[in-house]
């Protein structure tokens, strides 16, 4: 047990916050990014992921026909979001 306290006490778990839901407005949603930023910097032992999910109607839409946003629209923005977040989580 006291060699996991140890590792943990040197190398404590990290946590990704994913923005989610921000605007595409041009003006707003690089706020919202900002202000996001500067919160998560605050935190200790958290990170703020590089992949941003956007609110976008691909996200409504999807579940109402039984589907991901992956496989309702396999070529949208969304979709493209959801790809680049999982390859952020996987390949670190």
């Amino acid at each position: 047990m006291n060699k996991i306290i140890s590792i943990r006490e040197n190398n404590p778990p990290k946590a990704i916050i994913v923005p989610s839901m921000v605007t595409t407005h041009a003006v707003r949603g690089p706020r919202q990014i900002e202000k996001i930023s500067r919160f998560v910097a605050k935190l200790p032992n958290f990170q703020l992921s590089k992949s941003i999910i956007h609110q976008r109607e691909d996200y409504v839409d999807a579940p109402t026909f039984g589907q991901s946003v992956n496989e309702f629209a396999p070529n949208s923005l969304a979709a493209k979001e959801v790809v680049n977040l999982f390859e952020e989580v996987v390949n670190g």
